[in-house]
């Protein structure tokens, strides 16, 4: 049973990367842990980790979340243990570099389903509960990527621009409630995701003044973004500045740079 002094978080995506960072700062706050993701050793692993230093209340999901029925399986799980979610994080991502003809339809559609529609059925699920007791938050985890078009990671970059879209409009729709919406957009982190999809982090710009930023760091960021009600979190100063660089720069001359970036 939950401590019902305590508020809940679900992590989606807590695995890897920064799901791990989401998971244990939060758990630094006190909050109860619900972990989800397709790894049952990493997230056994986690939850021992954060046990050895902390008393929250952690359960672990294991769930595919790769579309609509992911989601709605990890909702009747929810429900089937009793479990409220105060706190929703959508942090499961996928996604993969190189020509957009040369990647499989199948791995496409992957992304899309996990980028976009698994993330918006459990908002839609968990929203309405959050509405009946005019309580929680919801933040969803995009990308300095939404804010460009991504040749050779077309379809990543515009599974990105969805969630800051939605997002967006979510905060707007709700800001007569207690329900609130953040959209976290980070930029690059070297963590096994790039790897996974494929990535060359080469030529990503590095160096005294210019260092890409951790996971840790951008859970921080993201912790902070709620305690202040941000709609949106764009962690580091130089990433903020770079977007503003964005809206005043052609978008073709934009995804040029893009390009670059992401071709091996």
């Amino acid at each position: 049973m939950q401590n019902e002094n305590r508020k809940t978080v679900l992590i989606t995506g807590a695995s890897g990367g920064i799901g791990i960072a989401l998971a244990k700062i939060f758990a630094e706050h006190n909050y109860n842990l619900i972990l989800t993701g397709r790894n049952i050793e990493r997230l056994q692993s986690l939850s021992e980790e954060i046990h050895a230093i902390s008393d929250v209340v952690i359960d672990t999901v294991i769930q595919d979340l790769n579309g609509q029925e992911g989601a709605e399986a990890l909702f009747a799980t929810l429900n089937e243990r009793q479990l409220l979610v105060d706190v929703l994080i959508n942090n499961a991502g996928l996604g993969m570099a190189g020509p957009f003809a040369e990647i499989s339809l199948e791995k496409n559609l992957n992304i899309l389903n996990v980028n976009c529609v698994a993330l918006t059925t459990l908002t839609h699920l968990l929203l309405k509960q959050m509405l009946k007791r005019n309580s929680g938050y919801i933040i969803n985890i995009a990308s300095m990527a939404a804010y460009q078009a991504g040749p050779f990671m077309a379809v990543y970059y515009a599974s990105k621009a969805y969630v800051l879209s939605f997002s967006e409009a979510l905060a707007e729709e709700l800001k007569k409630t207690n329900v609130n919406v953040s959209v976290v957009c980070p930029g690059p982190v070297i963590t096994e995701f790039f790897a996974r999809a494929n990535m060359f982090a080469g030529r990503i710009p590095s160096g005294k003044y210019l260092k890409i930023m951790t996971a840790e760091q951008i859970a921080k960021a993201t912790f902070l973004g709620m305690k202040k009600n941000k709609r949106t979190v764009i962690p580091g100063a130089l990433n903020y500045i770079s977007i503003i660089f964005n809206k005043f720069t052609p978008r073709r001359i934009t995804a040029k740079f893009a390009g670059f970036f992401n071709l091996k």
